[in-house]
């Protein structure tokens, strides 16, 4: 068996000293590891503060003495690009498609420009005491980004008949009696799909009952379009001239600016 070894046992001013080293130690780490630690949480908030303020606070233009900060262009270009989705039907995902990338381009000047002729109008109406109130400016959003769901049974005008006017009225008269037979029960899913199967020129939507889909401000041709967006929720059917001739529609669902703008928003 082995012979063990005693160890030497310490005084006590020996443990004293051992004691005051292990603390000095313990010191000198957390003291290093708190100036590392610091240092590097300053290096995260300035960089933090530095995105912020060149994201935020950063002056895009001056104008009149008064410094417009980021913030307001990166929303103004936002809200364009959002009506620029709505108003040329971009589909949900194809924002960064670089087919529009040049269209899109266009709104980094012309967002600030917008902001120009804001201050200006602003200014503006400042003095001549003019307001506008909370109620006219979501109005005034809920006109451009609102949209409605509606569809149309097309009839059109041959261009080329010798007699133009006698064209126009047997058009019109065949619509009109489209019109009639579809006011007497609006929401028949059935004699919608039948009267476009039979009559509608508009090879797009008359497999569909003459469903246009969800539209918004713009995407129809002006005669056409104001008919629809004035009579809001479900409307009767009526007989619509547009360019291409002959045209009976009718608006069946309407969604909110709000319900529009928020997935194009998401999705920029």
């Amino acid at each position: 068996m082995a012979r063990r070894i005693p160890l030497p046992r310490l005084t006590r001013r020996q443990r004293s000293a051992r004691w005051q080293r292990e603390r000095r130690q313990q010191a000198v780490i957390v003291t290093v590891f708190s100036a590392v630690l610091f240092f590097v949480l300053g290096l995260v908030s300035w960089a933090a503060s530095s995105k912020y303020y060149t994201d935020n606070l950063k002056s895009a233009m001056t104008f009149d003495g008064r410094a417009v900060a980021m913030r307001d262009w990166t929303r103004e270009k936002a809200y364009e690009l959002s009506r620029f989705y709505v108003e040329y039907g971009v589909p949900a995902g194809y924002e960064n498609d670089p087919q529009i990338a040049e269209q899109k381009a266009s709104f980094d000047r012309g967002a600030l420009n917008t902001l120009e002729e804001y201050l200006v109008l602003d200014k503006q109406a400042k003095a001549e005491g003019m307001t506008v109130t909370p109620a006219q400016a979501d109005a005034r959003y809920q006109e451009d980004f609102s949209q409605f769901r509606s569809r149309h049974i097309l009839i059109t005008v041959d261009k080329t008949a010798a007699d133009q006017a006698v064209e126009d009225a047997n058009a019109l008269a065949k619509a009109t009696a489209i019109r009639d037979q579809l006011r007497q029960d609006p929401n028949n899913q059935d004699l919608w799909n039948q009267l476009a199967k039979d009559y509608s020129q508009d090879p797009g939507s008359a497999p569909s009952g003459g469903e246009l889909g969800w539209v918004g401000k713009g995407q129809f041709v002006p005669p056409f379009g104001l008919r629809l967006s004035r009579h809001p929720g479900r409307g009767a059917a009526r007989a619509d001239r547009e360019r291409r001739g002959e045209a009976m529609a009718r608006r069946r669902l309407h969604r909110s600016g709000h319900q529009v703008a928020q997935p194009a928003r998401r999705a920029s």
